[in-house]
């Protein structure tokens, strides 16, 4: 349902309470490269609209808008790499289980 956009991840919920940064960070770059598989050179402006949705709840403020404004696949990638890194031991608010 609607519940997964964005939040692919719930339905680990079921066994788990919580996501890590790092498996956000697969499950964005795989969604980017369907859509570039299915648009091409068009899907990285059209993927700026999902990357709030995956990263609600996390203090990504200071790469969000270069990552929104990246140009390709390798920038954005490298942009994630480097919230992976930084945030590893984060847990986002949004998805944490009481």
């Amino acid at each position: 349902g609607r519940a997964a956009v964005g939040n692919p991840w719930i339905f680990f919920f079921f066994y788990r309470t919580e996501v890590t940064v790092g498996e956000i960070v697969t499950a964005v770059k795989l969604h980017l490269h369907e859509m570039v598989a299915y648009y091409g050179d068009e899907a990285i402006a059209l993927f700026g609209r999902h990357l709030r949705r995956y990263f609600a709840g996390l203090p990504v403020k200071p790469w969000l808008q270069a990552m929104l404004n990246a140009a390709d696949v390798a920038t954005l990638e490298h942009l994630l790499d480097t919230v992976a890194l930084e945030l590893a031991d984060a847990v986002p608010n949004s998805l944490q289980l009481a």
